[in-house]
């Protein structure tokens, strides 16, 4: 290896994004978002791969690394703050390393999409039936609360890959949103079921692990 042909990888595939910086050596050699006067919040970060000056690094020493973060206040917290994987390496190896782990991150998390895209046409479904046979108001609360959190969660993988720019106020409030407007359906549909004197509906959901025991143990 020759550091001519070095390059630093900054790898954060499956998490969410922050405003930082990434010093080596007393360089920055990458960022996410935009810092203060003008923070920006990147909603998912992929691989940077960035090429290494000569004379950066030397092959087979050290090198100092330092993150700078912003933490927008709303968080207040570090509990989003994760420590991303970096390398520094050959240039090729590390954009092929990049290519695969962005691949990965489809193929993890293709399963849970599936499952969820199933139960959304499930809570259509549902809906088209009630619409038809003008059905009681429990079925339409179902039908929405299933599309609603099913909703959740592709939304929470593929909305950072669809919009990786947006700010932190706009997708932590889509985010609670979608969420909010679930547990209201979920909190109707169980009201529902009780004015209509239906509580067996809802021991058969919890014993099939539709719904969650504790959910319905705060109505």
């Amino acid at each position: 290896k020759t550091d001519a042909l070095l390059a630093f990888r900054y790898a954060m595939e499956n998490d969410l994004g922050l405003a930082d910086e990434i010093w080596l050596n007393g360089r920055k050699v990458a960022s996410t978002g935009t810092m203060p006067p003008h923070p920006q919040f990147q909603w998912r970060v992929a691989s940077t791969v960035t090429d290494l000056s000569p004379g950066l690094v030397k092959p087979g020493g050290t090198a100092v690394v330092a993150r700078r973060i912003w933490v927008a206040p709303l968080i207040k917290t570090d509990f989003f703050i994760r420590n991303p994987r970096i390398e520094i390496g050959q240039r090729g190896w590390l954009r092929y390393d990049a290519l695969v782990a962005e691949q990965g991150y489809f193929r993890t998390h293709g399963a849970d999409i599936a499952k969820q895209a199933i139960q959304i046409l499930f809570g259509l479904g549902l809906l088209i039936v009630w619409r038809v046979t003008r059905g009681s108001a429990d079925a339409f609360w179902f039908a929405l609360f299933s599309i609603l959190w099913s909703l959740w969660v592709p939304w929470f993988y593929f909305g950072r890959y669809l919009f990786p720019g947006w700010s932190f106020g706009t997708a932590q409030t889509s985010q609670a949103v979608i969420n909010f407007l679930a547990d209201v359906a979920f909190f109707l549909f169980v009201a529902a079921v009780f004015r209509l004197k239906r509580r067996w509906l809802l021991y058969v959901l919890i014993g099939v692990d539709v719904v969650d025991y504790s959910w319905a143990a705060c109505v």
